[in-house]
């Protein structure tokens, strides 16, 4: 599966990788000698898979005390080690920072602790990462409810060693995609808690207001009114659900939006169910038409996305309710409504159910939306759509930095491409 060993690299494997004074696999000890009763409020760390599938040691507080630390010792974790999840996301790893607090690892993980004048930690840590790796891992796991690999199957699985500055070369060249790929991840979280806030604000306060009144939606601008969402809309196009049965699945046929559809963010037609011309025509009152929302009646209650040129033509399924904007609303402003604090709250409260939940058309169509001026209507829906695209370009410069760090874990961990050192 790896290939050929490349020119100056060595075939191993991890067990061969320790210095003698720490075994190179180390598994965490029985649950019998680390029992739930047995922990404490400080002292030292026990460390499981919550850090690892996290990726920091931040996370978790569960401690032991010295007299059970000292009779636990071979499991003790320190700087340099690899903390690796043997149950559930198998293989994922964590390299154990100098600043770390002393502590042991739980039944759960296995810790590798390389000879560092042999593989660097970092190396080891993208190697357990790699496809190749994460496949052999897969493979050698025991299948059940959940993956569990074997410490001593983890041991013996063959892997390619680069000379040690070429290990570190490589370390370092995923790492600072790494970094890219965090700090990327770090701006889309920032511009979603703005967005969040702002969301609140403008849908509450609005934009350069100075008088305020109470309302059945909380404190609004002076010169804003509250409508029922029935009022809302377009009177020729009431509120409504799709099509009950949309019968079997025809290639050629009419796409019909689910609430599936509507949670994967951007509605695909390619992806979508499609039905009859005859059944869609029979459910002609939720043909879709540009501006029109589509509102998720079941599941992710409340969600709710906008029709653009794609959709148009396109029905509905029974879950999922048409809202066409009446011409007091601006469709995007309408979108921003339905999704702010007080709009929701509104929806969740006429939620019906208990297993199933779902919101009926009857609370639908009572729901309070606010109305401000169409052109404030505008503007902020400008600022809020702007949010988005800010988002929307974040996700999509992490997925492709993640594309460029798949491709470097194949092409670096197998030789295929050589580091200059």
């Amino acid at each position: 599966m790896w290939g050929e060993v490349p020119e100056g690299w060595n075939q191993s494997s991890l067990a061969a990788l320790g210095s003698g004074d720490r075994p190179a696999v180390k598994a965490g000890p029985f649950g019998s000698a680390l029992k739930k009763e047995y922990y404490t409020d400080r002292g030292y760390r026990v460390y499981g898979q919550e850090q690892v599938l996290a990726g920091s040691l931040s996370v978790g507080n569960y401690y032991i005390d010295e007299e059970r630390f000292a009779g636990l010792k071979t499991c003790e974790v320190l700087p340099g080690d690899i903390l690796v999840s043997l149950v559930g996301t198998v293989g994922r790893s964590l390299v154990v920072p100098l600043d770390a607090e002393p502590g042991i690892i739980n039944p759960r993980l296995v810790r590798l602790s390389p000879d560092p004048n042999i593989a660097d930690s970092h190396f080891l840590a993208f190697w357990l990462e790699a496809p190749q790796t994460r496949q052999t891992l897969s493979s050698n796991s025991q299948r059940g409810t959940m993956d569990v690999l074997n410490s001593g199957t983890l041991s013996k699985i063959p892997l390619f060693l680069p000379p040690l500055p070429e290990q570190r070369k490589i370390a370092a060249i995923l790492s600072s995609v790494d970094e890219s790929i965090r700090a990327t991840q770090a701006v889309i979280e920032q511009t979603r808690r703005v967005k969040e806030g702002l969301l609140q604000e403008l849908l509450t306060r609005g934009i350069g207001h100075a008088r305020f009144k109470q309302t059945d939606i909380g404190e609004i601008p002076q010169d804003w009114e509250v409508r029922k969402l029935e009022k809302a809309v377009d009177q020729t196009r009431p509120i409504t659900y799709g099509i009950v049965q949309t019968g079997p699945n025809i290639a050629d046929g009419i796409p019909c939006v689910r609430v599936v559809d509507i949670v994967r963010g951007d509605v695909v037609v390619d992806d979508m169910i499609r039905t009859t011309a005859e059944i869609s025509q029979a459910y002609r009152r939720t043909i879709l038409r540009a501006g029109d929302l589509m509102l998720a009646l079941r599941g992710e209650i409340g969600l709710v996305r906008r029709v653009e040129e794609n959709l148009v033509g396109s029905n509905l399924t029974r879950g999922v309710a048409l809202i066409a904007p009446g011409k007091d609303y601006d469709s995007e402003f309408l979108k921003w409504a339905i999704m702010s604090p007080a709009v929701r709250d509104g929806l969740l409260q006429r939620v019906n159910g208990s297993a199933l939940k779902e919101i009926p058309l009857s609370g639908l169509r009572q729901v309070l939306v606010p109305l401000p001026p169409l052109h404030e209507q505008r503007k902020i829906a400008a600022i809020l759509s702007s949010m988005d695209e800010a988002i929307t370009l974040g996700l999509s410069r992490s997925n492709q930095l993640k594309s460029i760090k798949a491709g470097l874990l194949q092409d670096l961990l197998t030789g295929k491409v050589r580091v200059s050192l």
